[in-house]
């Protein structure tokens, strides 16, 4: 009788076991999961009169931001240096817009650019950018792959129209924008936006935030289903029926997506597509009081 009880509770013990060993297991799968899906924890450190510390401060990280003396909007962190951080706004400025208005991709995104600087102008406690320098990397893709690879059917290296495809270059000194179109004697400089003080992500920044080959979940932050956001960057690695297209940010069943869009989105019904803006701002130093 004593034997039969000792097996009794020998296997209730060992089921018991058994159990924990599986719930713990699952708690750190989950845990992990999580840390490759949501690397994010959140610090309001931005707030006017309190020290954004060093180790408060990495790729994820939500923060506020007093734009002006009325507006406080929050953002995330995507890359920082000693003295600043470049931060991306956590929800669109606007939700519709064209990246250009026009069906090519040759010219850049002049129209989104535009209505960023008008949706931003007010931001005065954001400086105006001095110097930002961009090469399209879509374009660069295209041209060392067709260059490698000539007769690549993928990248449709041997189309006629393959000089047409991506614009060159975005650039903005002393906050005013000039982007480099891809037709000869089509550069347009100056008249696009003046005073420029926020700008679009770029496909080599969002690449930077890619953790295990998958993308944040923060990425898609106030995103309903098939809604994203402009890059800064051109679709140029397709054939010459996707040309057209630019990078987007977008929300495919809850996931972060990295797609290929037309420039013209708005009067489509696959996708919503508007603006989401990045600034860059100095870090408060710790030696500073007058906040």
């Amino acid at each position: 009788m004593k034997l039969e009880k000792f097996i009794k509770f020998l296997k209730i013990f060992i089921v018991t076991l058994v159990l924990i060993l599986i719930v713990v297991i699952a708690v750190v799968l989950v845990k992990e999961d999580k840390q490759v899906e949501e690397p994010i924890e959140i610090h309001d450190c931005i707030k006017l009169g309190e020290y954004c510390s060093e180790q408060q401060v990495y790729d994820g990280v939500e923060v506020e931001v007093a734009l002006n003396d009325n507006q406080k909007e929050r953002f995330y962190v995507i890359s920082n240096t000693s003295t600043t951080m470049t931060l991306m706004m956590k929800k669109n400025i606007v939700r519709q817009i064209d990246w250009f208005d026009n069906i090519l991709n040759i010219s850049g995104p002049e129209l989104a650019m535009r209505k960023l600087v008008g949706q931003t102008k007010e931001w005065k406690n954001v400086d105006i950018i001095e110097d930002f320098q961009y090469q399209d990397g879509g374009r660069l893709a295209y041209e060392e792959n067709c260059k490698n690879n000539p007769s690549d059917a993928i990248y449709d290296c041997a189309s006629t129209q393959s000089a047409t495809k991506g614009y060159i270059s975005a650039s903005i000194i002393n906050g005013q924008l000039t982007i480099v179109s891809n037709f000869e004697g089509r550069t347009q400089a100056g008249n696009q936006a003046k005073n420029v003080r926020a700008r679009l992500i770029t496909l080599e920044e969002i690449n930077a935030l890619t953790y295990k080959n998958k993308l944040p979940n923060w990425l898609i932050s106030n995103l309903k289903k098939n809604e994203g956001y402009w890059t800064m960057t051109s679709a140029t690695g397709f054939k010459t029926s996707y040309s057209q297209g630019a990078i987007a940010i977008a929300n495919v069943d809850k996931k972060p997506s990295i797609e290929s869009l037309k420039v013209q989105k708005k009067y489509e019904e696959d996708y919503t597509i508007g603006i989401r803006p990045v600034i860059t701002i100095d870090k408060i130093s710790e030696n500073k009081t007058d906040h």
